[in-house]
């Protein structure tokens, strides 16, 4: 399951079926890291975009920790 967030050789989880997932956890733990970080890898592995709606104040206060670097 680890390997959907992370590029690399991984089976495709980046499709337009729609599937639902919720991801919950205490402030802090890295829930918006790793769904940021989700958006990313499937933009890249479908050559698409992705909407990532969030609040931007407190996206720009405390920027999620990425693996990769983002342009």
């Amino acid at each position: 399951m680890p390997d959907r967030f992370f590029s690399g050789n991984s089976a495709r989880v980046c499709s337009t079926s729609e599937q639902f997932s919720l991801l919950y956890g205490p402030p802090a733990c890295g829930k918006t890291s790793l769904l940021l970080q989700f958006a990313f890898n499937c933009a890249a592995e479908s050559g698409g975009e992705v909407v990532f709606i969030c609040n931007k104040k407190r996206l720009e206060n405390k920027p999620p920790f990425l693996s990769q670097e983002i342009y």
